[in-house]
């Protein structure tokens, strides 16, 4: 399902990503989030490659957990080279 905003976020930053999807749902924005909208028995990093690919919107949820995080960095290298508008949140 197509999405208007992928939430990117450390695990560790998950209350804070989740009360921002929440805020954006409320306003009428549809939003993907892990690990809420990762079906089970997926292939979780498939799952959120294709998600990506289907939003209109990157919004990378920025923070010092965020940098260190291997996943997050994927996570904007494919919205970078999927042309995709990347949104931060501090």
């Amino acid at each position: 399902m197509a999405r208007d905003v992928f939430v990117s976020h450390a695990g560790e930053d998950q209350s804070v990503a989740a009360e921002l999807c929440g805020l954006l749902e409320q306003r009428g924005l549809r939003c993907w989030i892990a690990p809420r909208d990762v079906e089970a028995g997926v292939v979780w990093d498939e799952t959120i490659l294709d998600a990506i690919e289907r939003s209109r919107v990157f919004l990378l949820i920025l923070s010092a957990n965020a940098n260190q995080s291997s996943f997050v960095k994927n996570e904007v290298n494919r919205a970078f080279s999927e042309s995709k508008p990347i949104v931060t949140f501090r």
